[in-house]
């Protein structure tokens, strides 16, 4: 993107603000937050955890404990390293170190979010914002494309922290508790969804779900890159008629397939993959609850009453899937892990299908003409390196890449024989998404047998051939 990029949230005359309530002075205050109280469905209320809340410690609790014993600077230190688990399990545990929190909480929640977080603090801090301006009382044109500005910027640091934007207490709460409440869960369950479709594919048992911190930090950031797509689409939709020609569905599409590289963009897709399956299932338990009966005529698409759903008919069933896919990581956590029976299960997704939508994270035909139309009209620096079938060898499993080196996972190097590739999407059999085929570092890929079935699954789909050929470069 050739954009002057903002180096900061500043306060801008658009409505956007730090919220009240804390003690950040207001010229340094640059996290854009709307000022308005609501709710963002997009995360989950703050934590709670307030001056007047009083905790159970436990029942064992040792005053005299040499870590009860370490002097106040000490301890602040002590609460500053730990990752928001370890932060959580002392100040429950220890009365001294609760009030010691307490005295100091906004430092103390910011230095162990970016412990817990590590590199994918940029895309926590772009995620929390991007999910409160889907609620601003007017609508911004520019909106997605100042998000994915300030995105650049962060990331082009050499170094940064939540409180380099000054966040107030109680929007670190809120970004902790997301993390805590809906993240962490779903990477739970797609460890073991991904892990068992891999032992599966191997025909070995479940291998080891404990990740490295590599596998942990891809897993991380494509998680909260899904989330921060889900609200730039819910900023950007992709209707003419709020947005005339500034930014539509297409251009939102290409913004998608090009923003990351192309490994990243495939972390991505893992998750939406993970998403689809999900959904694609409870559409199948809800059929007959949420549509009325198979047409009349097989394939013949179909006017439905309100409350009902034409999933018979494949592609409003796929732009259905779609769109409901895009409500991003709090509904997909609300139907794995708070549905009660089936009959709030129906009554939760008559609420909330119904738009039908084909831009979002596209891997199918239609995101193919969208890379197509790009390599014609105005190729990308990508899309050159893939020309000139650039150099890509795999350097290794790193946790921080130094900024002049990329460093892919090996299942990318593999599948492009070390060469630079541009293609996602379409290109890249939804078998692969399934047990995370980027996600996992090279030890992995060797001690289950991955590398195998990556092997044998790419030439079954290409027979031998370079799709890169094929493509328009």
């Amino acid at each position: 993107m050739e954009r002057n990029i903002r180096t900061k949230f500043k306060d801008d005359p658009d409505g956007f603000s730090s919220s009240a309530g804390d003690a950040v002075p207001r010229d340094r205050a640059d996290l854009q937050t709307t000022h308005q109280a609501f709710s963002s469905p997009s995360l989950v209320p703050v934590s709670g955890e307030s001056q007047n809340q009083a905790l159970p410690f436990q029942q064992h609790y040792d005053r005299d404990s040499r870590l009860e014993r370490l002097p106040p600077e000490l301890r602040d230190h002590v609460l500053s390293i730990l990752d928001l688990d370890g932060l959580k399990a002392l100040v429950q545990a220890s009365p001294i170190y609760h009030s010691q929190y307490l005295s100091n909480r906004r430092h103390m929640l910011a230095s162990c979010m970016d412990a817990t977080l590590k590199t994918a603090t940029v895309e926590a801090i772009v995620c929390y914002v991007s999910a409160r301006l889907q609620f601003a009382e007017k609508y911004m044109p520019d909106a997605v494309l100042h998000c994915l500005d300030v995105y650049q910027a962060r990331q082009a640091l050499p170094r940064y922290s939540i409180m380099d934007d000054n966040p107030t207490t109680d929007e670190i709460a809120d970004m902790a508790a997301f993390h805590l409440g809906i993240v962490r869960p779903l990477m739970q369950e797609y460890i073991a969804w991904s892990l068992g479709n891999l032992a599966w594919r191997t025909g070995t048992r479940s291998s080891n779900t404990k990740l490295s911190t590599t596998e942990e930090m891809r897993l991380l950031r494509s998680m909260y890159r899904f989330q921060l797509w889900s609200n730039l689409f819910h900023i950007c939709p992709d209707t003419q008629d709020r947005h005339g020609l500034r930014l539509d569905g297409w251009k939102f599409m290409e913004l998608q397939f090009s923003f990351f590289e192309p490994w990243e963009v495939e972390e991505i897709f893992c998750i939406k993959t993970f998403a689809k399956v999900k959904f694609d299932h409870i559409f199948s338990s809800i059929h007959r609850d949420l549509c009325p009966g198979p047409p009349a005529i097989p394939g013949q698409q179909r006017s439905m009453p309100a409350g009902f759903f034409d999933f018979d008919h494949p592609i409003t069933r796929d732009c259905l899937l779609n769109g409901t896919i895009a409500l991003g990581l709090n509904f997909l956590h609300t139907v794995l892990f708070k549905i009660k029976d089936h009959d709030h299960l129906v009554s939760t997704m008559r609420n909330h299908i119904g738009r039908q939508t084909f831009c979002f994270l596209n891997s199918d035909d239609i995101g193919l003409i969208v890379q197509n139309k790009r390599r014609r009209s105005k190729p990308s620096f990508r899309d050159r390196k893939q020309g000139r079938r650039d150099p890509l060898p795999f350097l290794g499993d790193v946790v921080v890449p130094s900024t002049d080196t990329t460093h892919p996972p090996l299942a990318w190097t593999l599948i492009w024989e070390g060469t630079y590739s541009s293609l996602v999407g379409y290109f890249i059999n939804d078998k692969l998404r399934k047990w995370g085929y980027v996600m996992w570092d090279a030890a992995r890929l060797e001690k289950t047998g991955a590398k195998e079935v990556l092997k044998r699954q790419w030439e079954s789909d290409w027979l031998g051939q370079d799709p890169r050929d094929l493509a328009i470069t």
